[in-house]
């Protein structure tokens, strides 16, 4: 039967959240010291980061780290804006064994790849070396530097990072291309394909592939990242390690070896070893190990719960080194009812792992079908934020998955259905509002100390002091910390959740701005940052304020800002607080122009970097410098990385369409350089070689430049390149020379090829280059050298900002001229001039060349003298001014041109419009309308099916028109299992169910059989004085007969028993009455407790059902208030049923020995049915007492029943008090001295003690594949030596331990159940 759906917790879990809310945690603000600021720890079942709770909402993206830098910006761009902090990755990229050969884009081809060609869009961050003879990590370019960049952009949009380690499934190598180079190194022959998932379980068991694995971990953890200049492991924008993604061991079918267990383990504790600091986790889906007959019981699918997937998530959750839990959860492809195991999935865990006192994420989820979708996540959601269970919340959600625009403008192709877009106004919007709402929530739960504002100003010229009030919900302030320095009272006040900074302190401080920390007593420390400045001093200024660099050292170069100081003194340079150095950084010319060296730039990071000028007695200015680096995007080839010829044609292709080409390598320019010989003869008069690359960005650059030692002889030859568009663009020069010349050409000289369609060259993204040879000279044959094809820049430096150079000019009217403005464009244009509000008109009143304007003659002389302010707005939207003086004019009135326009053909997508302004006067011209560009937007998205083609509709929002792209192939034949056929299993025989797929493939999962389930003792005959009686034991299930015993005839009273009748008589009863009461004689009765004495036992003769006798024995006394008894066994006798009553059951339910003193009533009752009584005695089995006596006297302190061999297990003392442990006995395969052989069929375990009889119980302990903690009650009871003693059956204790194969045993206690008990000795016997 499933759960119903309530809104708070089972009684027993509401007790295992109480037990672990009274474990004592270390406090956020003690446990914060020992880790690194930023970086987010596990505290019992909470994050914590700073002192501070750390509650999140995020997210899943595993393309990241191989596309492009301005595609994974918008990704965290999107992320942000949804206050998303935490995005999952992968950090695993692994392929095959590389190859000599590149693909059509120029990347390598590998061979032996688990995961299609291997790499992706050329990335690839492990590949097999054959002479290594083991994998290699890849940390350039295109290996773990995306990774790296990835890393960059989590830290700049204040985020954190979940990076795995490896897959399990196939996507990016996984687990199975460590099985494939492990097959690689042993010499086989390995082609692509996924290997499947019973070979690839070696990859946890495997000493090799494991080593290569830890290999990976410590290459990765202790890898610098190429942006930041830290260690992976020192990074505060990793949130954790993940050991892998989606982890299963479908061999260890119910974690009978424990081999996913192990592995994580080992894993988890050589990944703290390194990094002690960063959280672990598994990564698995959160699969229980119920096994298949408690998962149905609990009407729960068999799949999830079972552990048929080797994954047991409460046992890993024990883990000391795995730090929180990550289950995952997709109802459509787990087969989940919505609204009923989804929602007992998420609860479970949260459940699961508040009773080990773990953090818990809900890692993945997905719902495919949007009808469904917003409804269910709301509810997912809720559980998560807390709001949905009493007592259940999560610690973080990661959905899957986010993704947002590509540099084509579409969005990235939702390939399983679950996709959420990032960009506001996508298809997905609904889910995207759900997503952004509960981040919130739980971004909302983790602010804990915050001030009313992040900035204060405090102005010298105002005075005042600067108020700051706090909310503090964690903690009091115990402090103030002003630029590193806590401050006294003198300078603040603190008065409860209020900081008053004076204004006597802050009036002493340097014009700057200072970074204040409150200090509190628990919880976070929060910041805000304090600007000092005076309003009756000019302010500084610097020009530019932006500018861009490129460090790579080839064509980097020096920065000069010009300084107006005002009245203030500049002091120097200043970079994240740390003062650069006059002279090695920068220079300083004429007192106000500054030089930033080249030298120091190179040293920057990619990125914003702010360069503060230190003024005295003025307000700072800050410089924003904008790194890039294009090292190595230039160099297209140099060939000083080939050794012949042959190494050449590795790289190089020949144009098939051509004549043949010689290429050799030669010495020239201190290197090596291509010597490329040709024949532009018959038959095809021409001939050319291609190089492909990875698809490379090179708008950075002006274009392209190489060095060509020429033949003279008067042919053509041409530089081809081709970008990603697959369109062609080529540039040719004639060979009309000898000797070296270096030759430049810049992108825009590139044309189109007179075979091609029109196309516009995409820099950013070329992918080939091109030498071709062609006619036209005086030899159709010859040979030249070529050397250093790199692209060039004609400068690195370059301001953001557009500004006018020459602030000022004049017109003369005596001496009339146009006036020149020079401009600084960096790569804008001028939108347009104004003059007192009027528009100059372009091409009439000014023209533009360049970063020249001239001020036309002709409308200069319709100005009347005076000074003018002409601003020129530029297309960046920024502007400067131009001061014009107009001298010397004719006062005589002047024409002035009014145009209107007139449209003589609209622009349209691809196609210019053209219109027409004619003035009154008769003048006009005509301008060009700029062709309209498309705006595609995506309209449908069709997946592929297992034979068709997936692809992207788009629709032009302008002219209408529409277009098909972004096709994927077909998935194939997924697999769709029903139920064919099923067999319930019984007692003995196990039951099955094969399941049939549409395909015709089949299987079959194995029911195990159920066993029997032993009935008590069922008396077919009583025993009488002289013939003995027949009582036997059956199954509750089936009825089967499991063992049948004689009972001997009892004999004589007077020699075997004695008979003590308490009551006679004939008395009816109805169901739940007690028709007879004997009253104790402490209490005014005659009845005395001490005749139910020891090995005796009490005997109602009745009338009516089996069951329908009880036994309720009442005190007020110190012993069980009401304790009811059932009949340990029944039959017929003398003509009426009967009831037995042993004193071990009448002790065990009244909690005390002591009848006597402690029973006040004795209750004979009717449970269930009607009965009649007739007879209530009590028997003392006189025997026994003799026996008892006997053995006292002359066993001689015999420790196991006389005749019987035994094995010693323990002789000595040891005791325990109520579910303890007296004895734990270790097994000889771990160390310790008892055989498990010893234990064969029909041997018995024998244990002496002291303390309440029947207090005694066994328990076997196995982590070797069998029961976890198997706890087997006694068989037999009884007394000898002084002592009670147990007897544990070698069928017992198969039947708790769930298997005969007793190797499995690593641990045997002796403990107590309810009471305190001393144990004397242990041992296992064989009988006679």
């Amino acid at each position: 039967m499933k759960t119903a759906i309530k809104k708070r917790f089972f009684a027993g879990a509401i007790a295992a959240v109480i037990m672990v809310g009274s474990i004592p945690l270390v406090s956020y603000s003690a446990q914060a010291q020992a880790y690194p600021e930023g970086f987010v720890y596990a505290n019992g079942a909470k994050f914590v980061c700073d002192g501070s709770p750390y509650y999140y909402g995020g997210t899943n993206c595993y393309y990241l780290t191989y596309k492009s830098e301005s595609e994974v910006q918008n990704v965290f761009n999107d992320a942000s804006d949804m206050g998303l902090k935490v995005i999952r990755v992968w950090g695993n990229l692994d392929v095959g064994r590389k190859t000599d050969k590149v693909n059509q884009n120029g990347a390598p081809i590998f061979e032996g790849n688990n995961d299609g060609d291997g790499e992706k869009d050329g990335i690839y961050f492990q590949y097999w070396d054959d002479a290594a003879g083991r994998p290699i990590v890849n940390e350039g370019a295109d290996g773990l530097r995306k990774l790296d960049y990835v890393i960059k952009q989590a830290e700049d949009h204040d985020m954190k990072l979940i990076i795995t380690f490896t897959n399990y499934w196939e996507a990016f190598g996984g687990m199975g291309q460590y099985v494939k180079w492990l097959q690689m190194s042993n010499g086989q022959n390995v082609s692509n394909g996924t290997v499947d998932e019973t070979a690839c379980c070696s990859f946890y068991t495997d000493e090799t592939i494991k080593g290569w694995y830890k290999d990976y971990i410590k290459t990765l953890l202790n890898h610098t990242n190429y942006y930041t200049g830290e260690k992976l492991k020192d990074s505060e924008a990793i949130f954790s390690w993940e050991l892998s993604n989606e982890p299963r061991c479908k061999i260890d079918e119910f974690c009978r070896d424990n081999t996913l267990y192990n592995w994580a383990k080992e894993m988890s504790e050589y990944v703290k070893s390194i990094d002690p600091y960063h959280m672990v986790s598994v990564g698995d889906e959160g699969f229980y190990n119920f096994g298949y007959q408690e998962a149905n019981s609990q009407g729960l699918p068999s799949a999830a719960y079972s552990g048929s997937y080797g994954v047991d998530f409460e046992k890993l959750m024990t883990l000391d080194t795995i730090d929180f839990g990550t289950p995952h959860m997709y109802v459509d492809q787990w087969g989940f009812d919505l609204n009923e195991d989804d929602l007992e999935w998420i609860k479970r865990h949260g459940e699961t792992t508040a009773s080990l006192s773990k953090p818990i994420i809900f890692e993945e989820f997905g719902l495919t079908d949007k009808t469904k979708r917003d409804n269910s996540y709301k509810k997912w959601l809720d559980i998560v934020t807390g709001d949905y269970y009493e007592g259940v919340e999560y610690q973080g959600f990661n959905y899957w998955m986010i993704a947002s625009y590509l540099d084509d403008g579409t969005l990235y192709q939702d390939y399983d259905g679950y996709t959420v877009y990032g960009p506001e106004g996508a298809i997905t919007e609904s889910s995207r509002k759900l997503m952004i709402d509960a981040a919130k929530k739980m971004n909302d739960k983790g602010i804990v100390n915050f001030p009313d504002h992040s900035s204060y100003t405090y102005d010298r010229s105002a005075d005042g002091d600067i108020v700051v009030n706090v909310t503090m919900k964690d903690g009091v302030i115990s402090g103030l910390e002003f630029n590193g320095k806590e401050l006294s009272m003198d300078d603040c006040l603190i008065n409860g959740s209020v900081i008053t900074i004076k204004s006597s302190f802050l009036k002493q401080q340097e014009l700057a701005k200072y970074s204040a920390k409150i200090l509190t007593t628990s919880g976070n420390a929060p910041k805000f940052t304090v600007n000092v400045i005076d309003s009756n001093l000019p302010k500084p200024t610097i020009a530019p304020t932006n500018v861009s660099v490129d460090i790579n050292p080839k064509v980097c170069s020096d920065v000069q800002i010009k300084m107006d100081k005002k009245t203030s003194e500049f002091r120097g340079l200043l970079v994240n607080g740390i003062r650069l150095s006059e002279g090695a950084d920068y220079s300083v010319a004429d007192d106000d122009i500054v030089t930033i060296n080249a030298s120091f730039l190179i040293t920057l990071p990619k990125g914003a970097n702010t360069v503060t000028f230190d003024f005295y007695e003025g307000e700072d200015s800050e410089l924003t410098v904008n790194v890039s680096d294009t090292t190595g995007l230039d160099e297209l080839d140099t060939f000083d990385g080939y050794n012949s010829a042959k190494d050449i044609w590795k790289k190089y292709s020949l144009n098939t369409g051509g004549n043949a080409v010689d290429l050799d390598l030669v010495e020239r320019n201190g290197g090596k350089a291509l010597a490329f010989t040709y024949n532009v003869g018959s038959p095809n008069g021409y001939c050319g070689i291609n190089h492909p690359i990875a698809a490379r960005d090179m708008s950075g650059f002006d274009g392209i430049e190489f060095i060509i030692e020429g033949d003279g002889s008067g042919n053509s030859f041409s530089l081809q390149l081709r970008d990603a568009n697959n369109n062609y663009f080529e540039k040719g020069i004639t060979l009309d020379f000898t000797g070296s010349k270096t030759i430049r050409i810049s992108f825009a000289e590139f044309a189109v090829p007179d075979w091609a369609d029109p196309a516009v060259i995409d820099t950013s993204k070329i992918n080939q280059f091109s030498f071709y040879g062609g006619s036209g000279g005086n030899s159709d044959t010859g040979t030249v050298y070529i050397d250093n094809v790199i692209g060039y820049k004609e400068s690195s430096i370059k301001t953001d900002d557009p500004y006018i150079s020459s602030k000022s000019g004049s017109f003369d009217g005596i001496s009339p001229a146009s006036v020149r403005v020079d401009l600084v464009l960096n790569g804008q244009s001028v939108a347009f001039v104004e003059n007192g509000g009027t528009v100059l008109k372009g091409g009439v009143d000014y023209s533009a060349n360049g970063s020249q304007v001239m001020i036309n003659e002709s409308y200069l002389k319709t100005l009347e003298e005076g000074e003018y302010e002409l601003v020129f707005r530029f297309t960046g939207g920024t502007c400067d001014s131009f001061v014009l003086t107009v001298k010397n004019v004719s006062t005589t009135p002047v024409h002035k041109h009014s145009y209107t326009s007139n449209i003589i053909e609209t622009a349209a997508c691809g196609k210019n419009g053209i219109i027409t302004y004619t003035c009154t006067c008769g003048e006009s011209y005509t301008e060009v309308i700029p062709a309209l560009e498309h705006k595609w937007q995506l309209i449908n998205t069709v997946a592929a099916t297992e034979t068709e083609k997936g692809y992207s509709e788009y629709k032009c929002s302008v002219c209408g028109e529409t277009k098909k792209d972004n096709f994927t192939d077909p998935v194939g034949h997924k697999h769709n299992y029903t139920i064919l056929s099923s067999i319930n299993a019984d007692c003995t025989n196990d039951g099955s169910v094969t399941y049939a797929c549409s395909c015709g493939e089949k299987y079959t999962d194995i029911i195990p059989a159920l066993g029997h389930t032993e009935s008590g003792w069922i008396v077919d005959k009583a025993a009488t004085d002289t013939t003995d009686g027949v009582k036997h034991i059956e199954c509750t299930k089936c009825g089967e007969v499991i063992k049948s015993e004689t009972i001997p005839a009892t004999g004589s009273a007077d020699k075997d028993e004695s008979k003590i009748e308490l009551w006679s008589g004939n008395i009816f009863s109805g169901s739940w009455d007690q028709p007879i009461t004997f009253t104790a004689v402490k209490n005014g009765g005659d009845f005395n407790g001490s005749v139910i004495a020891k090995n005796g036992y009490l005997l109602v003769e009745f009338d009516g059902e089996d069951n329908a006798c009880e036994i309720i024995l009442q005190s007020w006394s110190g012993a069980s208030s009401w304790a009811r008894v059932s009949a340990s066994e029944t039959g017929v006798v003398n003509g009426h049923k009967f009831a037995r009553f042993d004193y071990n059951d009448l002790t065990a339910a009244f909690g005390s020995e002591d009848f006597a003193d402690k029973l006040d009533k004795l209750h004979i009752a009717t449970a269930q049915e009607s009965m009649t009584v007739y007879n209530v005695s009590y028997v003392t089995d006189a025997k026994d007492e003799n026996d008892k006596e006997d053995k006292d006297e002359g066993n001689n302190g015999e420790e196991k029943p006389s005749g019987d061999s035994y094995v010693s297990a323990f002789q000595g003392i040891a005791s325990c008090g109520a579910w303890g442990q007296a004895v734990s006995i270790v097994t000889a395969k771990n160390g310790g001295s008892f055989n498990s052989s010893s234990i064969t069929e029909n041997s018995y375990f024998y244990i002496e003690y002291s303390g309440d009889e029947g207090e005694m119980e066994l328990i076997l302990q196995s982590w070797s594949g069998a029961a976890n903690w198997a706890r087997v009650s006694a068989h037999e009871t009884g007394f000898v030596n002084g002592h009670y003693y147990s007897k544990f059956t070698y069928s017992d204790c198969v039947s708790a331990f769930g298997t005969p194969d007793f190797s499995k045993l690593d641990n045997i206690h002796a403990g107590a159940m309810n009471g305190n008990i001393t144990v004397y000795s242990i041992c296992v016997c064989h009988p006679a």
